[in-house]
């Protein structure tokens, strides 16, 4: 099974990543670890759109703890 889970920042998201970064950091390299994460990154033009693609049996469990913590709007499934 996989999940992809598909962000798009807020405006003002250069000015607070960096409250939020390691954290965010931390928890992706722990799912790449644990085998549940298989790629992430910026999508299209600019950094206000991300994809990060989970695989396992339990891939939505393992997108949960990097749904990012700013208010993002929700993406299109």
């Amino acid at each position: 099974m996989h999940a992809v889970l598909e962000y798009t920042y807020e405006d003002n998201y250069l000015q607070t990543r960096e409250k939020y970064r390691s954290d965010h950091l931390r928890a992706a390299w722990e799912a790449v670890e644990r085998g549940d994460l298989l790629l992430g990154g910026a999508v299209a033009d600019g950094l206000f759109t991300g994809l990060l693609i989970f695989t396992g049996g339990n891939a939505l469990d393992a997108a949960k703890p990097l749904q990012p913590p700013i208010p993002m709007s929700p993406a299109a499934s």
